[in-house]
């Protein structure tokens, strides 16, 4: 399995950006601000598997590609891809659900807000809180 993923485009001028969606900067919508820090991957394998095309955001990749590759998951791993399914893209400061609807992150419907609130205990725990890492979670 070969992955290819950057984290983001290459930066480019404003006046770019303008002229691409035709209007300043600060007058672009939720989606169309956040769809300025998409970025394309590739997983390529070399045995038969199934060819998707599939819009998340990076926080899944690692899981996701457990996944297909059929290695084992940590409980955290399989938490992320059963969110995934409701909300497959969670960006800087909004999120896309299922239906392809964006939602800021400051005014969540409330059947987003706890597993985005879950999410977010979850990574704090994994990223900054090591010496009270939640046993069995991670691993």
């Amino acid at each position: 399995m070969l992955i290819m993923f950057g984290d983001h485009y290459p930066n480019v001028e404003e006046a770019f950006y303008e002229e691409l969606y035709g209007k300043k900067i600060e007058d672009l919508d939720l989606e169309e601000t956040q769809l300025r820090d998409q970025t394309p991957y590739i997983i390529w394998t070399n045995y038969e598997s199934e060819s998707v095309q599939e819009n998340m955001s990076a926080n899944y990749l690692g899981a996701y590609i457990l996944e297909k590759a059929g290695l084992s998951m940590s409980k955290y791993d399989k938490f992320l891809l059963q969110l995934k399914k409701e909300i497959p893209i969670i960006g800087m400061g909004a999120i896309e659900d299922n239906n392809g609807k964006w939602f800021d992150m400051n005014s969540l419907p409330q059947k987003y807000a706890e597993p985005i609130n879950n999410y977010k205990i979850l990574q704090y725990n994994k990223i900054k809180d090591r010496k009270n890492i939640c046993k069995g979670i991670f691993s």
